[in-house]
């Protein structure tokens, strides 16, 4: 399984995660709340950096668009090339952090 599918499995259990907290019967069950409510908080942090990923793959990526597309003056290629390095690098470190969310815990 690549990094991202396995993102996208815990993007997606986070969700249904986040759907049982509003629902009646899981609030009126404290186990079941608790239980919830910690795997709400274990993979919380997980999605949104997955999030901020993605934000940042799309913004290179449009930023790589321009700067293929070619045409641009000097102004307008330079800014589009600060904000492919800015989202390059803000990938890169994103990455890292993810890894080091995805480890197991003790």
């Amino acid at each position: 399984m690549t990094m991202i599918n396995k993102l996208d499995s815990v993007a997606a259990r986070f969700d249904e995660v986040s759907r049982q907290l509003q629902d009646p019967t899981v609030i009126n069950n404290n186990e079941l709340y608790r239980g919830y409510m910690k795997d709400y908080k274990n993979l919380e942090p997980i999605v949104n950096t997955y999030n901020d990923y993605k934000a940042a793959e799309t913004a290179f990526n449009e930023a790589k668009a321009l700067l293929d597309e070619g045409g641009l003056d000097a102004d307008f290629k330079a800014l589009a090339q600060a904000e492919y390095d800015e989202n390059k690098e803000k990938m890169e470190t994103l990455s890292e952090e993810i890894k080091i969310l995805l480890l197991p815990r003790d």
